[in-house]
């Protein structure tokens, strides 16, 4: 059922059980600081394709946080994109393979601790934005991928929800300062996986599916085919922040889709 309320009651409703979806995209609330974020994994495998290089640019975003970023993918983009996004962050890895990540900004961002993944798994990245609202923290997140864990893909994947819930919980406990935080990345589950539905229980609301119920943000191609599609991607945010829209970009050759949120703060950070 939609809910229909003034926006300074959403978020008391929503933590009362009124399903928040069914949004329409509105402007910002008169005098609160907004802006725009985004998530995109870049795959690894793909070089620097010049059409996901492209969407970058493409999803408007004032912060995009990135994953699966080589040292060929650093290059290009900052030969593209050093000039629209003065503030930058990589680290990349050494054997080239998933688990380097990034994040662009216009606006000031600090390196608020890296976090090596258990396991031999994706780490994560938390960042502090400075803004004229004040500081918020960013968690830029890649966890395991469904298959290739635990020695067979049946088990890998039947274990898989268990293993991001640890993984999530783990990244989390290391945030501890009491500052506004955005979860974003390739989580590797849709809406109703077990990390999202962790987040969710710790007071994170899911920006895409308030707009785009089950939306996919990754798509599984054979033969130049698209032939199975998932929501994989997401981006979660706490009470500091209030939805305007969510969307996801259709660009770039990834097999993953930019996924990109309008927010507005509830409060001064």
């Amino acid at each position: 059922m939609r809910c229909a309320f003034p926006l300074v009651f959403g978020l008391a409703l929503l933590s009362s059980g009124c399903a928040w979806y069914g949004l329409a995209p509105r402007p910002p609330s008169a005098g609160a600081f907004h802006f725009t974020i985004a998530t995109y994994n870049l795959n690894n495998d793909d070089g620097a394709n010049p059409y996901t290089l492209d969407a970058i640019g493409l999803a408007k975003a004032d912060i995009v946080c990135l994953q699966e970023v080589t040292e060929l993918w650093r290059m290009a983009i900052e030969g593209r994109y050093g000039g629209s996004f003065p503030h930058r962050l990589f680290k990349i890895d050494e054997a080239g393979g998933a688990a380097g990540l990034g994040v662009l900004s216009r606006f000031p961002i600090r390196d608020g601790g890296w976090h090596a993944g258990p396991n031999g798994w994706h780490p994560a990245w938390h960042y502090l934005v400075d803004t004229p609202n004040g500081t918020f923290k960013i968690l830029n997140t890649h966890l395991r991928m469904a298959t290739g864990q635990h020695g067979n893909a049946l088990q890998s994947y039947l274990r898989s929800g268990a293993d991001h819930e640890f993984e999530i919980r783990l990244f989390l406990s290391q945030n501890t300062d009491a500052v506004p935080t955005l979860v974003v990345g390739d989580l590797n589950e849709g809406s109703r996986g077990a990390a999202v539905r962790y987040l969710e229980r710790s007071g994170f609301h899911n920006a895409l599916p308030l707009y785009h119920p089950e939306e996919p943000t990754w798509r599984y191609r054979r033969w130049f085919v698209f032939q199975f599609k998932q929501e994989l991607d997401h981006i979660l945010f706490d009470a500091s922040f209030a939805p305007i829209d969510a969307w996801v970009v259709d660009a770039g050759a990834s097999d993953h889709l930019p996924v990109v949120a309008h927010l507005e703060s509830t409060r001064r950070f």
